[in-house]
């Protein structure tokens, strides 16, 4: 406790001089991206500043307000990296705390404060940002979890949050381990959470707090740009090869296969809901896929609906045709087969089975309510 103390009171002290608490890092690599709107969102706050990574384009050309808290650094080299990118202005931080962002996304006015606050509060290593999307008004409850600090991988669902957005210590994301990398177009935040949340750092989360807001009015996104199966799972399969991650405990390996399954797998068939969809070798590539993740974690279907087992189960089989008839009747399952998995032990039992994460999601909300009333 008395670390703890000195450790706050140094960043306090460090706060005083610099003025900059925290410090975001936002990647650019097209001037029409809406820069001056995700920096001026972090601006807002007088405690925090941004560091613009000027990525393959010169930073003349870039719309970024003029602050004595924003710092542009240019990156050459590592084209369609993101990683490379995150990597950069991670390293170049210099407050105490560091977060990543999206050129398109941007923090509503007080989240920043808020998760300020909450580390404080919580004496946290990061606080993971609430998620919202920008056609809602209502914030998305990832991870599905009711508990608010010392989350735990496991219990508090965190591998389903991939990108670890929010406030983090800066000198835990310089940790060389935690490097995102030059190595995949999209997906290279998988294996930098997976190692973050099992870290035994101790994570904060208020999901109803003023969020990260994901911006939906840019024409492309680099993470969504439509790529070969190979090239798109390849930090998936990564994932799973990761020294770290194959010295996790059985229940981590058994929670992160489950999610790898209920939301990549899943949602890599039903982007590809037609036969014509399917280019050479892709279907080859998932059906080895879900097999990797049976070796990885032999039990990971337990835990999944009825009609995310057909999708899982034919991929796994080779069975293309039987695949995408069950993809076909996914929008149109019942609640039976959506709520329900294929045993009463899963069902009930499996910490991650539909059921329990629909009570789980209820008593977070219910929760937030209360703690929203009492102020």
């Amino acid at each position: 406790m008395a670390d703890q103390e000195l450790c706050c009171e140094q960043e306090e002290s460090e706060e005083r001089v610099r003025g900059i608490h925290t410090q975001i890092v936002i990647p650019v690599h097209d001037e029409t991206r809406p820069i001056r709107r995700a920096a001026e969102s972090v601006l807002a706050d007088p405690l925090s500043g941004v560091i613009v990574i000027a990525h393959n384009i010169d930073p003349e050309i870039l719309d970024i307000p003029e602050h004595d808290r924003l710092e542009v650094v240019p990156l050459e080299g590592a084209k369609g990296m993101p990683g490379a990118t995150f990597d950069a202005g991670i390293a170049a931080a210099t407050a105490p705390w560091v977060g990543i962002m999206g050129s398109d996304d941007w923090y509503d006015a007080g989240a920043l404060e808020a998760m300020r606050e909450r580390q404080k509060a919580d004496g946290s290593d990061g606080v993971i940002a609430p998620l919202r999307h920008q056609l809602t008004d209502i914030n998305t409850l990832k991870p599905l979890t009711w508990r608010t600090s010392k989350l735990d991988a496991v219990r508090d669902r965190l591998f389903y949050r991939t990108a670890p957005l929010g406030i983090y210590r800066t000198e835990m994301m310089q940790d060389p381990h935690l490097r995102f990398g030059a190595v995949f177009p999209a997906g290279s935040d998988q294996r930098v959470s997976a190692l973050m949340w099992t870290s035994g750092r101790n994570f904060s989360y208020y999901w109803n707090d003023p969020a990260y807001v994901v911006g939906k009015d840019a024409k492309t996104r680099v993470t969504f740009t439509p790529r070969p199966l190979a090239q798109t799972g390849a930090p998936y399969d990564n994932l799973l090869e990761e020294p770290g991650v194959l010295a996790f405990t059985e229940r981590q390996k058994h929670a992160l296969a489950v999610k790898m399954a209920r939301v990549h797998v899943i949602d890599l068939a039903r982007l590809r809901p037609n036969l014509s969809d399917w280019r050479e070798g892709d279907f080859n590539w998932l059906s080895r896929y879900v097999k990797k993740l049976r070796n990885f974690d032999p039990t990971f279907d337990r835990p999944l609906s009825r009609r995310d087992a057909a999708v899982v189960s034919a991929a796994e089989a080779g069975d293309l045709p039987r695949m995408l008839k069950a993809v076909e009747s996914y929008g149109e399952a019942g609640i039976v087969s959506r709520v329900l998995t294929s045993s009463l032990t899963g069902t009930f039992f499996e910490h991650d089975a539909p059921l329990r994460n629909a009570f789980t999601g209820i008593a977070a909300r219910e929760r937030g309510r209360i703690r929203a009333i009492r102020g």
